[in-house]
């Protein structure tokens, strides 16, 4: 055999594992589209749910559980976000109000964290 007939059957090999390698890295693409579409449609049942049960709904089993577990967490959150009102409250110097919404934010933040609205420095008149 000689060298153009080798060089020819080593860029067909090439040509072919390239191409299967592309072809998995096609189907694993989709994999994960399908995989992405499932965590996103799982997210909304769960949603629904948990909307049901703020309702008043019972779901037996597991999900009452879980359910409980989500109230205690939301108990934590309001707690921390009174915490965070009352050290905002205890030194406002290192605050802004957001002339949009009036919500106060850090003094070094750039964007309200309530309306998003560029915050403006305050000025001494």
């Amino acid at each position: 055999m000689n060298f153009w007939n080798r060089a020819a059957k080593a860029t067909k090999s090439a040509a072919d594992k390239a191409s299967h390698i592309l072809e998995i890295n096609r189907l694993k693409s989709k994999k994960y589209i399908e995989e992405k579409s499932i965590k996103e449609f799982t997210q909304k049942i769960g949603d629904y749910y948990v909307a049901q049960m703020d309702r008043g709904l019972e779901i037996p089993g597991e999900l009452n559980d879980d359910y409980q577990k989500i109230i205690e967490c939301r108990y934590r959150i309001h707690a921390l976000q009174v915490n965070i009102e009352q050290l905002k409250k205890q030194n406002p110097s290192s605050q802004i109000r957001c002339t949009f919404c009036g919500a106060f934010n850090c003094a070094e933040e750039k964007f309200c964290a309530q309306c998003g609205n560029q915050l403006e420095p305050e000025r001494d008149i």
